[in-house]
């Protein structure tokens, strides 16, 4: 798509030339031009991190009604939001969904790793007498709940924590 606007582009600079102050002209300018302007936009769009929640909001900031999720989304859909005109809130809105991405992906790293954490008991006791139970090596496991606190407290800490508080305070 970027090597056709490119083309369309040059096209319509050598004719500009010509037709610069015909009105069919102009309308097909601004055609081409919002095309290629808007190719780089939907390059963004299309990572993987933008959820559904992102999406509405970037649909309700240009004001077109779009039918279905970004996941069905078609390409006369895409054009239909005019982009071109919202580069300043789509850059806004990629930038949310991939910080919020991170913060997501850090959480589940604290999730994986304390799901596969077992905690080895062995008895307590004092001469000949048992006086209980206690944790057998707590050093590595320590170790590892101290680095994650650090961890959960930059996502915590992130602008764009805001999506996983209920995650966030749980951990």
């Amino acid at each position: 798509m970027r090597a056709g606007a490119e083309e369309f582009d040059k096209k319509r600079k050598k004719l500009g030339k010509l037709y610069d102050d015909n009105c069919v002209y102009q309308k097909l300018s601004k055609k081409v031009t919002d095309f290629k302007d808007s190719i780089p936009l939907i390059q963004q769009l299309k990572g993987s991190s933008l959820t559904d929640r992102l999406w509405n909001k970037l649909v309700k900031e240009t004001g077109v009604v779009v039918e279905g999720s970004i996941k069905t989304l078609t390409l006369e859909q895409v054009f239909a939001l005019n982009l071109q005109n919202y580069s300043d809130k789509v850059n806004e809105i990629t930038t949310e969904a991939r910080e919020e991405h991170k913060n997501e992906e850090e959480i589940q790293k604290i999730e994986q790793a304390w799901k596969q954490v077992s905690f080895e008991l062995v008895k307590y006791k004092k001469g000949n007498e048992d006086r209980g139970w206690v944790l057998k090596g707590t050093d590595e496991i320590v170790v590892q709940l101290e680095d994650q606190q650090a961890n959960l407290q930059n996502v915590a800490s992130s602008k764009y924590a805001a999506a996983f508080v209920k995650e966030i305070r749980k951990w």
